[in-house]
């Protein structure tokens, strides 16, 4: 071999050499015509060639792989909620700037670590139950609430969503999840139950009625004492309607009453309110009722407070009927029947008045005492009645009870006088206060 074919040799080597160590950038410079060195030259160059466009073409993949990872990086960073992905044996493989924050561990001591080493042993059961589950089914689990134990032990309530992580031919490779904080939620739900339990604990403790309906007049919440009013259990009061315990007969009046409170939006006072019970007895409340609202404002039912009024109204109720019994009698007898305090105002007179003395009974009331009789009538009846006082004052039972009789000369509506058989009996509370006299 010739010296020149042997330089020739040694310049393809050194050209593949520097290839080899990455420089693409040499090349041969034979004539096409030196066989066999130009046609080797050629393919060499071309070889060159197409691998530096190669190369280039990979940089410039590779390059726009490496700003998509990073844009991705920066995502998964920026998110409130931390993100992870796990193998099948739950070591950590990844996970976001956020878990660092919430657990204060450095990417290195996180790195690598079991789960297990996040959690007490109650936890790390629940955490495999699910993450089980999820690699048998295949189906992702969009939520469960565990606890996680920061570095310092402490731990943080948290909700978590898993699903499988798999491979580019779908086998499943680990898991990956988001973990949200919600320890400020839990808390506040806390915070919520404590205040609902005493508010819960005042109301079924109260003498008054709380109660609550929907738009449609359904019983939604309601106090102990509401059943215990109505005779109706907690499971028959829920969801009844307010007119299954209303008579018919106020049925539209409450309609209108609830309407008003819905359209003006200002509460409403019920007098007297009357209900049926559940053995059919009435029962009468006071109560005012006010339109409850959503957290945006919109009308969603009606709260009331009411008192138990029954005994005012059935005393009352009874005190008419009494009186109405009694002027049936005092209407229909010849003797008349007044009352009077020991002011010796009239506080009663019967009809009976009327023809014997010519005054109504409404006239006879506002006429003081001292022009329908004497100056001296008056005086022995202002002693008369002191008389009676002090032995009301004195005496015994027998005698507060004993009727005192005496006879006064009157003034008719004309002028005209006649003379009146009183028979006095006395009413008192008490020793020291009579109250009214009857005759």
């Amino acid at each position: 071999m010739s010296t020149v074919e042997q330089d020739r040799i040694q310049k393809i080597i050194d050209t593949l050499s520097r290839a080899a160590e990455g420089d693409y950038s040499a090349r041969l410079e034979f004539n096409e015509g030196d066989e066999p060195f130009g046609a080797l030259a050629k393919a060499v160059n071309r070889l060159l060639e197409k691998t530096v466009a190669a190369i280039a073409s990979m940089e410039q993949s590779l390059g726009g792989q490496s700003l998509s990872a990073e844009r991705y990086r920066n995502i998964i960073d920026s998110l409130e909620e931390t993100y992870f992905e796990v193998d099948l044996k739950g070591r950590l493989l990844f996970f976001n700037g956020r878990a660092l924050k919430d657990l204060n561990y450095t990417q290195a001591e996180l790195e690598g670590m079991h789960f297990q080493q996040l959690v007490d042993a109650a936890n790390a059961r629940k955490v495999y139950e699910v993450f089980h589950h999820v690699f048998m089914t295949g189906e992702p689990n969009k939520g469960f609430e565990w606890e996680i134990l920061k570095k310092n032990k402490a731990s943080i309530e948290v909700e978590s969503s898993v699903a499988l992580l798999r491979n580019k031919e779908g086998a499943p490779v680990g898991f990956r999840g988001i973990v949200r904080d919600i320890s400020l939620r839990k808390k506040t739900e806390r915070d919520l139950r404590i205040q609902q339990a005493k508010y819960r604990t005042v109301l079924e403790n109260m003498e008054d009625t709380y109660l609550e309906n929907d738009l449609k007049g359904n019983y939604i919440f309601f106090n102990d004492s509401l059943c215990r009013l109505l005779g109706y259990s907690r499971e028959e009061l829920q969801d009844m309607n307010y007119r299954l315990i209303a008579p018919p007969e106020l049925h539209q009046e409450l309609f209108k009453s609830y309407n008003e409170i819905y359209t003006t939006g200002q509460p409403k006072i019920f007098r007297e309110h009357k209900l049926i019970t559940r053995d059919g007895s009435p029962r009468y409340l006071d109560f005012s009722m006010s339109l409850m609202r959503s957290s945006s404002g919109e009308p969603i039912g009606f709260c009331g407070f009411g008192r138990n009024v029954t005994e005012i109204v059935t005393a009352r109720q009874k005190l008419e009927e009494s009186e109405r019994k009694l002027r049936l009698i005092t209407g229909n007898i010849s003797d008349i029947i007044w009352t009077m305090d020991f002011d010796m105002r009239l506080t009663y007179v019967s009809p009976s008045v009327v023809p014997l003395t010519g005054f109504t009974p409404e006239e006879v009331m506002r006429i003081p005492v001292s022009m329908m009789v004497s100056p001296e009538t008056f005086v022995h009846y202002q002693q008369l009645l002191a008389d009676e006082l002090a032995g009301e004052q004195a005496g015994t039972p027998s005698d507060r009870e004993r009727p005192v009789s005496t006879a006064l000369p009157l003034l008719r509506k004309d002028g005209t006088t006649y003379w009146l058989k009183l028979t006095l009996i006395s009413t008192v509370t008490n020793m020291e206060r009579p109250l009214k006299s009857s005759a």
